[in-house]
């Protein structure tokens, strides 16, 4: 921008996108027809589906609510439309919450210490119990930070003449997603981001060596067959056949350290386990002139 040049607010269209002209045109025969086509591959409808749906429909809308914002130096006055802060569903919203989560994350969250992110995931056999059952999914956050504590304070060698008021524990920042590369398929999995070391209560930090993610991942299987019998979701049986696999069928993605200087990739990581995958898509592009997108049956 030149010197003395004025910066232009653009505001944004919503009804600009394919996304939006998808749902305008799709979304009550979607509804109408859930049952008989998609229930039993996707689920029950949810009711809440159709409320965000229309609060994303009167996002950036003026005549759904608007601010005025009046600056008395430059003597600009602005409407800004009030937006609906859907986090899975609307672009725009999803992507100012996830730079705002990145950066609390970073800057009151992680600390001063590296980082690593590890991603875990399940096998096929399993995820239909976690679509039909919603609330299983905290058992994933659940199950990965038991196997990383219990790994941690394995590798800490003073652990053990600490007081027990004193003693140190990993942070895990974690978020689970349904959603995969095929938006369209259910697959539930967690991002998270780990401290490389284990914290104390007044502040400090004792960096441990390499965690093995294999061991990690076998402990986390352990930890959520454990989990999924107790719950009488699955079987003695299930668990013989998925332990006789020679590959296991679970997997840890454990990354490089992130020093904790390195800011840039802290919330890059951040905004990752934050944002949906909607907002990736590349159906949100601005339409081209007087096209539509149209749901296909099948």
């Amino acid at each position: 921008m030149q010197d003395g040049a004025q910066a232009v607010y653009r505001p944004r269209d919503p009804q600009a996108t394919d996304l939006f002209a998808l749902v305008e045109d799709n979304f009550d025969e979607l509804e109408r027809v859930w049952d008989e086509r998609y229930e039993k591959q996707h689920g029950f409808w949810r009711p809440i589906i159709r409320h965000v749906v229309q609060q994303y429909m009167d996002c950036g809308d003026l005549r759904c609510g608007f601010a005025r914002i009046w600056c008395p130096k430059c003597r600009i006055d602005l409407l800004l439309p009030y937006s609906c802060r859907r986090r899975c569903f609307c672009p725009s919203c999803c992507q100012k919450r996830a730079l705002l989560f990145a950066e609390h994350v970073d800057q009151e969250v992680l600390g001063e210490v590296p980082i690593r992110q590890y991603v875990v995931t399940i096998p096929k056999m399993l995820r239909l119990y976690f679509k039909y059952d919603r609330k299983l999914l905290g058992e994933l956050s659940r199950c990965l930070y038991e196997s990383i504590k219990e790994i941690f304070l394995a590798a800490d060698p003073s652990g053990e003449r600490r007081p027990s008021d004193s003693r140190a524990l990993p942070g895990m920042v974690s978020s689970v997603q349904t959603y995969g590369e095929d938006p369209s398929r259910f697959h539930p999995h967690v991002h998270s981001l780990v401290a490389d070391g284990l914290l104390l209560p007044d502040g400090g930090f004792i960096p441990i060596p390499r965690p093995d993610p294999v061991q990690i991942m076998l402990l986390f299987r352990h930890k959520l067959l454990k989990s999924l019998l107790a719950e009488q979701k699955i079987s003695h049986r299930l668990i013989d056949i998925l332990l006789s696999w020679r590959h296991p069928g679970f997997s840890v993605f454990q990354g490089e350290p992130v020093a904790p200087q390195d800011r840039d990739t802290r919330q890059r990581l951040a905004r990752y386990c934050a944002c949906a995958d909607s907002a990736r898509s590349p159906a949100l592009r601005p339409a081209q002139p007087a096209s539509r997108l149209r749901w296909q049956k099948p």
